[in-house]
């Protein structure tokens, strides 16, 4: 019998796919119901005034990037934990801002829907492999993973359900409904409440709200 994605789920113990955004991004998926892929978001008036994006611009928009599928119609997830190294630049790049980040966690099952891929790094480095299906989400814990030239992550002691490299990505297609969404993790208590209010605004009372500064931190390597 074939390997799937659910049987890799489940021999690995991941428990979430998971996205950060500012609380204003968090209020803007509220309001549609859904993350949206980054190339939909000026096309929301909606979120026209309290969309912050994570970072100013994303290699995905070159003319020189791979353009076998146009990536900026895919929301950008991480299995388990953030990739920490775009969390680093996201806070740099909105220093002195009167916001704050949380992370959404999904359900893992998401995987399974048609069309997602996944990347064993960063989607922007050159040496990034896609794949979809179990071998695609199997590639991301190979023993060795290729970032860029020069520039290898290593499987190492690294628990089951990390991938190999931190910054390996989750691609859905479109827009990410939030009947997936099971979990927010904050920083502090004060961000605990202003979560929970909103949640209850637009009837997301059964989302549960952590508070767990070290979750930000992920698992670099």
């Amino acid at each position: 019998m074939d390997t799937t994605i659910a049987d890799i789920i489940a021999r690995r113990r991941i428990k979430e796919v998971v996205h950060f955004t500012t609380n204003l991004g968090f209020l803007g998926c509220l309001a549609k119901g859904s993350v949206l892929p980054r190339s939909r978001l000026p096309k929301e008036k909606l979120l026209e005034h309290i969309l912050t994006l994570n970072a100013p611009f994303r290699t995905e928009n070159e003319p020189w990037f791979d353009k076998t599928k146009n990536w900026t119609d895919y929301v950008n997830l991480s299995i388990s934990d953030i990739s920490t190294n775009l969390y680093r630049h996201s806070l740099g790049w909105h220093a002195g801002k009167n916001i704050f980040w949380l992370i959404m966690s999904f359900d893992p099952l998401l995987m399974e829907e048609a069309g997602v891929y996944f990347c064993t790094t960063n989607n922007i480095y050159a040496l990034t492999s896609r794949g979809t299906g179990a071998d695609g989400l199997e590639a991301l814990f190979a023993q060795t993973v290729p970032r860029k030239h020069g520039w290898t992550a290593s499987r190492g002691n690294r628990a089951q359900h990390l991938p190999t490299c931190e910054q390996a990505e989750v691609l859905y297609p479109d827009g990410l409904s939030l009947s997936y969404l099971r979990k927010v993790y904050v920083g502090e208590g004060e961000q605990s409440d202003w979560v929970y209010s909103v949640l209850a605004q637009y009837g997301q009372d059964a989302v549960e709200i952590v508070i767990d500064k070290a979750k930000f931190q992920g698992v670099p390597n």
